[in-house]
């Protein structure tokens, strides 16, 4: 048993998650300036149906915060504006929910396409955070219990419990060695939606809080990137006594070791793919830094390479994105040539990755495996679904107003056969932005409805706009 003078200090924040009913729920920010934002869009299916009605929220992995959230349209599209930067993104519906994403946007803000799809079971997905109390530095490998399920803290001190059900009521704790834990009652009603729950931040406290702390950064000394899922050992050889302290850094290759009584101590840092490294450590009354640069083991990498192809299997896809994410070691990326070919290195060797196959174009869906990496490496070459349909997306306003017409209905309305005369509606979000997906290719008119004060409604024509098979089209309105 570890003594409880060396317990750390941890707090089990935000068990945030879908729907805004209950207190303690963040809210997405007012929308941004133009120009500020990324447009991330995608669908959420499940078994290849488009899934209406379901909820997507994004949070920013460094700070928790949430940053947009929609429900998609009649034909299972999302829009929503992200700032540049790591993003998060979670899908769940009453039918189920999808495995997160980790995506990048980037600095100069291109637009993102990304896709869920929803594995079967009784919907509810329970998303959130545990971070430090003390640095606000996200805490992996904790431990978060809702019911029977028990799940661990990912690089970023994420956590998601998929099939909670729908309003589901009961208790979620988290907890880690030198803990006190921390619970949190999940009451009914506290859902904006059935299928959804809302809790509030709760505290993980320590055992006790004496002593100093020890923390830094671990890094690759060949480009000096952080390392997550570094392993520190801190243990005491002239106090046999003392139980050895496992840290683990997050993906920003933080760590910190908390309460620890002065002395001497010995450090050990073991990350896979990179040569084991000891130091000698002196811990006084104050707080203290110190930063670690590890060196690759080749024998400890591998890499995934192989051709993306279209999807009959045979034509060769350029310029589609490839990342091979790892809850401990972050991401990886890639993107094929002309030739479709790519190649992920530096994996490390019998870890287990997902692999994100996305084409620049929506004529292919995106489609994701898990793998684990052995030491010879990998050869993995897919074939991307082809997508039937396509879809018209944008951004609607009101001349001389910054504030967008919420509410507002679009339609497009099919224009010759097949299909005449069938409409497709959406509506406008509260960032100003409308997605019609799952058209059939074709031309389409597209107007836009508005019922303002006194029930005097405002109409707007975009004209006709072509669907091509794969490929969403923008065509943004303006309101007189």
């Amino acid at each position: 048993m570890r003594p409880s003078s060396i317990a750390p200090v941890l707090l089990a924040a935000l068990v945030c998650v879908f729907g805004c009913g209950g207190g303690g729920s963040s809210v997405a920010p007012d929308p941004a300036p133009a120009g500020t934002q990324a447009l991330a869009e995608g669908d959420v299916l499940m078994n290849g149906t488009f899934v209406a009605g379901a909820d997507v929220v994004a949070f920013d992995l460094t700070t928790g915060v949430e940053l947009d959230r929609g429900v998609t349209d009649l034909e299972g599209h999302y829009l929503l504006d992200l700032p540049a930067g790591q993003i998060g993104i979670f899908a769940s519906s009453t039918s189920g929910s999808a495995t997160p994403a980790w995506i990048n946007v980037s600095s100069g803000l291109e637009d993102v396409q990304q896709d869920f799809n929803l594995t079967a079971g009784t919907g509810g997905l329970l998303v959130g955070r545990v971070v430090d109390t003390k640095y606000a530095e996200p805490v992996p490998g904790a431990t978060v219990t809702f019911g029977a399920q028990t799940v661990p803290t990912d690089g970023f001190g994420y956590f998601a419990i998929h099939s909670v059900g729908a309003n589901a009521t009961g208790t979620v704790s988290a907890s880690a060695p030198g803990f006190n834990q921390g619970e949190l009652e999940i009451r009914s009603g506290q859902a904006a939606r059935a299928e959804l729950i809302t809790t509030a931040f709760f505290t993980v406290k320590p055992n006790t809080d004496t002593g100093s702390s020890l923390g830094g950064v671990v890094r690759d000394i060949t480009d000096g990137d952080p390392l997550g899922g570094a392993i520190m050992t801190l243990s005491r050889p002239i106090d046999p006594s003392f139980t050895p302290v496992k840290r683990q850094t997050n993906l920003g290759g933080v760590w910190r070791f908390y309460n620890i009584p002065p002395g001497a101590y010995a450090l050990e840092i073991r990350r896979d793919g990179f040569l084991t490294t000891t130091s000698a450590a002196v811990i006084n009354t104050r707080d203290g830094v110190l930063n670690f640069f590890l060196e690759p083991d080749p024998a400890g990498r591998a890499s995934i390479s192989g051709t993306v192809f279209d999807f009959n299997g045979a034509t060769p896809l350029n310029n589609c994105t490839i990342v091979a994410s790892s809850g401990a070691y972050g991401k990886v990326n890639a993107v094929s040539n002309a030739s479709g070919t790519y190649t992920l290195t530096d994996l490390v060797v019998d870890t287990p990755y997902t692999v994100f196959f996305s084409p620049s174009s929506t004529r292919n869906e995106s489609i994701s495996v898990t793998v684990t990496v052995p030491s010879s490496g990998l050869s993995l070459s897919p074939s991307l679904p082809e997508n039937g349909t396509g879809g018209i997306n944008g951004r609607v306003i009101k001349t001389g107003q910054t504030v967008p017409p919420v509410g507002a209905r679009v339609s497009a309305e099919k224009v010759g056969e097949p299909e005449s005369g069938r409409v497709f509606e959406a509506y406008v979000d509260s960032n100003g932005n409308y997605g019609l997906n799952g058209l059939p290719p074709g031309r389409y008119l597209v107007r836009a409805s508005f019922t303002g004060p006194g029930g005097v409604e405002t109409l707007a024509l975009a004209g006709s706009t072509d669907v091509i098979k794969g490929q969403v089209t923008k065509r943004n309105i303006t309101f007189p």
